[in-house]
């Protein structure tokens, strides 16, 4: 053991004396030149260990700062793994007889157009006409006063459906008759209320539809609080004239309803969705604002239904289901279908809904004849219920049998001991 450190102090007199770089003891003669360079002289484990538990050492902290970052979280602070946000998508060619969904509002409406042109990227049946001001408002009416401002867009480029974000510069006072109103006071909600209906008015007015997106919550908790009111006077507006709010607060916070900077984009994966500031969003977070209006947007115009029903089918083994050999109780194999596609999630009611027997028979759901007219669909060859055959008249809208039989009012009027039906309210 003396010998050992005997000759382990010889060892590193002698690399402290030598003028130039050591090559030897695993070192490298570019490792040597790289660390003369830079002022250090190789260490012991250097010499031993050729720099590898260094540089692995290097490795793993540098791979650590890359994946984790501080996630900002209203009273505190927490850590997140970060994925890194994907390229943005090249837009197709947009064809000449392409819908336009008109988009106006701040620059949370122009982060929201730019999602929304991300969504229907390969759609060349759709334009989103982004006329966003970045510090407009609703408030400061010098700057563009939308209510004027948007029938003018309409009248001009004839839009399918008109989305509107706006809101986030608003926490100011208003100017009117030459004085200034207090933010928030009972007068400047008179006067806010007003304006935010005239712009309603004057899309429903049009007969278009309205898709009015909701503020979210930022990392000031005062300009939360605000945006929060901001919010329900356009709720109680918008739904009053049949037009659709869509409320993405709870998308931008965590378990416990406070502010995130980082959190899950539409795929799930956990992406920075906020920059720095709080205020303004990543690329993420604009594509995950337009996936809450695109739903919207395809409930109301039709617009991307094509585009859900094909996933739908995709989903679907349409050979497995047509085979005449296919029996699931023999063979175990079933047509599945995807319940945790982006595309056909969150549709947010059934079949059956406002709307749904108003769809095209294109657009419409596959259980449109059975849910709107009461047509069974036909059995495939081999089920069961195939020898029984199909009944000789199916019951219309109009009230018929679907038994095959004339309804005989005076017998189905004659049950005199029938139990009331069961309310499920």
């Amino acid at each position: 053991m003396k010998h050992f450190i005997r000759l382990t102090a010889v060892l590193l007199l002698a690399v402290w004396l030598v003028p130039e770089p050591i090559t030897g003891f695993g070192v490298t003669e570019a490792q040597a030149q790289r660390n003369f360079q830079r002022g250090r002289m190789p260490n012991l484990l250097d010499m031993l260990f050729g720099g590898g538990l260094r540089k692995q050492r290097q490795q793993r902290i540098q791979r650590k700062r890359t994946e984790t970052r501080r996630v900002i979280v209203r009273g505190g602070t927490s850590n997140a793994r970060i994925t890194r946000q994907p390229a943005p998508k090249v837009i197709v060619q947009k064809s000449e007889n392409a819908k336009t969904v008109l988009v106006v509002g701040d620059f949370l409406a122009d982060g929201l157009n730019w999602g929304l042109e991300q969504a229907y990227s390969e759609n060349p049946d759709v334009v989103f006409l982004d006329k966003s001001s970045g510090l407009s408002g609703m408030v400061r009416d010098d700057v563009v006063d939308w209510p004027v401002r948007t029938p003018e867009l309409i009248e001009e480029f004839s839009p399918v459906a008109v989305v509107v974000a706006v809101g986030m510069n608003d926490r100011q006072q208003i100017r009117m008759s030459g004085k200034r109103i207090a933010k928030l006071t009972d007068e400047w909600k008179t006067e806010y209320v007003d304006r935010i209906e005239r712009l309603v008015k004057a899309v429903r007015d049009r007969d278009l539809p309205l898709i009015w997106l909701g503020l979210p919550p930022v990392g000031s908790g005062r300009m939360t609080t605000d945006y929060l009111v901001f919010n329900e006077i356009y709720r109680t507006a918008v739904e009053a004239a049949g037009g659709e709010f869509v409320d993405i607060w709870d998308g931008f916070t965590n378990a416990e309803g406070a502010f995130i900077s980082a959190g899950p984009d539409i795929n799930g994966q956990i992406v920075r969705l906020r920059n720095s500031d709080g205020i303004n969003m990543t690329n993420a977070g604009k594509r995950k604002l337009a996936f809450y209006a695109e739903k919207a947007i395809r409930k109301l115009t039709g617009i991307g239904s094509s585009s859900v029903n094909a996933a739908l089918l995709g989903s679907l083994n349409q050979d497995l289901l047509k085979a005449p050999e296919y029996d699931p109780a023999k063979s175990g194999k079933t047509a599945v279908i995807s319940l945790d596609d982006t595309a056909t999630e969150g549709a947010g009611g059934l079949d059956g809904a406002v709307g749904f027997t108003k769809a095209g028979a294109d657009e419409s759901a596959t259980s449109y004849d059975l849910v709107s007219k009461g047509l069974a669909f036909a059995p495939w060859e081999d089920r069961i219920d195939a020898q029984w055959g199909l009944p000789e008249k199916v019951q219309k809208a109009d009230g018929e049998n679907i038994a095959g039989e004339e309804a005989n009012p005076e017998k189905s009027a004659a049950v005199p001991d029938a139990e009331p039906a069961v309310s499920s309210q």
